[in-house]
C-alpha cells in the first residue's frame, strides 16, 4: 500500500512543478515591468463671437396685435307692433346724427294721435265748464243765502201774526212754503259748491290722460321714423321691408365715429410700467400698420378668456384722420419713453429669455437679466434688457451654444455692432425730454 502511494506522489510531481514555476514567473514579470503613465487630455475652448457693450439711455419698443372697436354702439330698435315701410340704409353706410335709417308704418298711430288729440281737447273743455260752473256757484251763494234769510225772517213774522190771529192760516202756509223752496235752492246751491272741487279734480285727472295719452301718441309718431344717435358706420342691418316688428328686436346696429379705439394685448411684463405712464400723464404712441398714431389712455381691468395679458386701449391722436373698420385685427408697435441703463443685444444672445453670458478670462458667467423691449438699430432687430452686473465694456456672448454652461472655457471673437451709447450729458437731456418718470 505504501509502494502504490509514492508510485501516485511521483506521478504529479512533475505537472506540479511546472505550474508553480510558471506563476513565479508571471509574478517576477509584473513586479519588474515599467510602470505606464496615463496622458492628461487638454479642455477644448469653443469658439464664439462677442461684444463690448455700453449701457444707455434708450427707447424700448415692441409689436403686439389687437383690432379696432367702438366704446359707443347703439343697437336700435321700436317698440311699436307696425310693419317696417323703409330700409333707408345698408351696412357700411356711413350716416350723420339725425339721419333717417327706417320708416315704419304711421298709419295706426297716426289715427291714433287723433283720438287722442280729440280726447284731450274734451276734457279740456269738460274741465273749463266745470271751472266756470264753480266760479258761478261761487257768486250767486250770497244770493242764495240772502234769499233763504229773508224766506227764514218773513215766515217767522207770520208765525207770529199766526199766533195772534192777525193771518190766516192759508196765507201763513203759502209763507212757508216760500220758505221751505228758498232753503231748499239754497241747500241745493251748497252741495253743487262742495261737489264742485271735487269734479274739478276728476276732470283735471281725466285731461291728464288724455295729455298723457296725446304725448304718448305723439312720440309713438316720432318713432315711426329711426334716426341715427350719432354719426358713425352702420354696422348691421336686420330689418326688411314689409316685416312686422316685434318691440324689443334689433332693426340696425351703428357705431360712433367718435368712440374709435384701438384695443391692444399687453404682455404682463409691460402692464407695471404703462400703469406708472398712465399715473403721471405721460403719453405713450402706437403705431399701427397704417401708419396711423394712436395714445394709450386707460388699461383693462381684467384678462379675457383665451389670453394672458391685460388689454390696453388707444385713442386716434387724430380723430380726423379717417375711420377705420370695426373688428378689423392688426398689428400695432408701442414705444416707451427712454430709460436708463439699457444693453441692446442681438436675439442670440438670450437664453430661455432671462439669462445672457458674459465673458471673463475666456469663461461664461452667465448673467439674469430683465427683459424691457425691443429696438431697432441699422435694420437689425434687437432685445434691450437690463442687468446690474452688465457694466460699460463688458463683453457678452452672441452666437447660440445648445452646450452652454457657466464656467465653459471659450475663445472669444470680438464684433463690431451698431450697438448705441449715448454720452452722459446727452444721455440725460435726451431721457428728460422724452420720459418725465426719470
Amino acid at each position: 500500500m505504501k509502494a502504490m502511494i509514492l508510485s501516485n506522489l511521483t506521478k504529479f510531481r512533475t505537472p506540479l512543478l511546472l505550474v508553480s514555476g510558471t506563476l513565479i514567473v508571471t509574478v517576477l514579470l509584473f513586479a519588474t515591468g515599467p510602470t505606464s503613465i496615463p496622458e492628461k487630455t487638454a479642455e477644448k475652448a469653443w469658439p464664439i463671437t462677442v461684444i463690448d457693450v455700453e449701457p444707455a439711455y434708450l427707447r424700448p419698443s415692441f409689436s403686439v396685435y389687437g383690432r379696432y372697436e367702438a366704446n359707443q354702439r347703439a343697437a336700435l330698435s321700436s317698440d311699436l307692433m307696425v310693419r317696417i315701410g323703409e330700409v333707408l340704409v345698408r351696412e357700411g353706410d356711413l350716416v350723420s346724427a339725425g339721419d333717417e335709417l327706417i320708416r315704419l308704418n304711421a298709419g295706426d298711430i297716426d289715427r291714433r294721435l287723433r283720438e287722442m288729440t280729440a280726447r284731450h281737447n274734451g276734457a279740456k273743455a269738460a274741465l273749463g265748464s266745470m271751472q266756470g260752473e264753480l266760479k258761478l256757484a261761487q257768486q250767486t251763494r250770497e244770493d242764495y243765502a240772502a234769499l233763504h234769510n229773508a224766506a227764514q225772517s218773513k215766515l217767522e213774522r207770520h208765525r207770529e201774526l199766526l199766533a195772534k190771529r192777525l193771518i190766516s192760516q192759508v196765507l201763513f202756509d203759502e209763507v212757508h212754503s216760500q220758505a221751505a223752496e228758498a232753503s231748499i235752492r239754497f241747500q241745493s246751491q251748497e252741495r253743487v259748491l262742495s261737489d264742485l272741487p271735487n269734479r274739478i279734480v276728476q276732470a283735471q285727472s281725466d285731461l291728464a290722460a288724455a295729455a298723457a295719452g296725446w304725448e304718448q301718441a305723439t312720440v309713438d309718431l316720432e318713432e315711426t321714423v329711426v334716426r341715427a344717435p350719432f354719426a358713425g358706420p352702420i354696422l348691421s342691418v336686420t330689418a326688411a321691408v314689409g316685416e312686422m316688428n316685434v318691440p324689443g328686436k334689433t332693426l340696425l346696429q351703428i357705431s360712433s365715429t367718435d368712440s374709435l379705439e384701438l384695443r391692444l394685448e399687453m404682455p404682463d411684463r409691460y402692464i407695471g410700467r404703462l400703469e406708472r405712464y398712465l399715473d403721471a400723464n405721460v403719453p405713450v404712441p402706437a403705431l399701427t400698420e397704417e401708419d396711423r398714431e394712436f395714445t394709450l389712455v386707460r388699461l383693462g381691468r381684467q384678462v379675457r378668456n383665451g389670453q394672458s395679458g391685460v388689454d390696453a386701449f388707444f385713442l386716434p391722436t387724430d380723430p380726423r384722420a379717417g375711420s377705420s373698420v370695426i373688428g378689423r385685427v392688426l398689428r400695432a408697435r408701442i414705444t416707451l419713453p427712454a430709460e436708463a441703463d439699457l444693453v441692446a443685444l442681438p436675439t442670440e444672445s438670450i437664453y430661455e429669455n432671462d439669462r445672457i453670458y458674459r465673458v471673463i478670462d475666456s469663461r461664461l458667467h452667465a448673467t439674469q437679466i430683465e427683459r424691457v423691449g425691443e429696438t431697432s438699430i441699422d435694420g437689425r432687430y434687437q432685445v434691450l434688457v437690463r442687468s446690474a452686473e452688465l457694466k460699460g465694456g463688458a463683453s457678452v456672448l452672441v452666437t447660440q451654444l445648445p452646450q452652454a454652461v457657466n464656467g465653459m472655457l471659450v475663445a472669444p471673437i470680438k464684433e463690431v455692432t451698431g450697438q448705441i451709447a449715448a454720452r452722459p450729458a446727452q444721455a440725460v437731456a435726451l431721457a428728460q425730454r422724452q420720459s418725465p418718470l426719470l
